[in-house]
């Protein structure tokens, strides 16, 4: 019956989705990668593997309704949930996001050749990979 009421309220929550006026996320958090209830739209936490996770878990009704409410957060779906998702599922919600790690963004780097093996100038034999792979002409090409 719980689930009824949730997809009921979800539909109307879709429909009524354009008419709502939607705050964007700070920038702060966005850029932290930070995952919010309040801010973070349904459509972002989901792409999140651990936070959907988590999601679907507190909520595994809501699985079905992604399409249809992913613009919105989870503070906005909550009124219409119809008490599936009330004040303590959303601080439980934000407790669980708040204890995924987000992975930081590594800085772009280009290709960095290994170093040689054997001494200064030299590299152990077969080492190369004109060495391994000829030229199917038989030229050998410089190192």
């Amino acid at each position: 019956m719980k689930t009824l009421a949730l997809a009921a309220a979800l539909v109307t929550a879709a429909i009524a989705a354009p008419a709502l006026a939607q705050t964007p996320a700070p920038a702060a958090d966005a850029a932290a990668g930070k995952i919010s209830v309040e801010t973070t739209p349904i459509g972002d936490i989901i792409k999140n593997e651990k936070a959907k996770a988590a999601l679907e878990k507190a909520l595994p009704e809501i699985t079905q309704f992604y399409d249809q409410i992913a613009t919105m957060t989870l503070a906005q779906v909550a009124p219409m949930s119809q008490g599936a998702i009330d004040d303590a599922k959303l601080k439980a919600l934000q407790a669980d996001f708040d204890s995924i790690k987000s992975r930081p963004s590594l800085p772009l780097v280009g290709w960095v050749a290994s170093p040689k093996v054997s001494g200064v100038g030299k590299s152990r034999p077969g080492s190369e990979p004109f060495d391994r792979f000829p030229h199917p002409s038989g030229v050998r090409l410089p190192h």
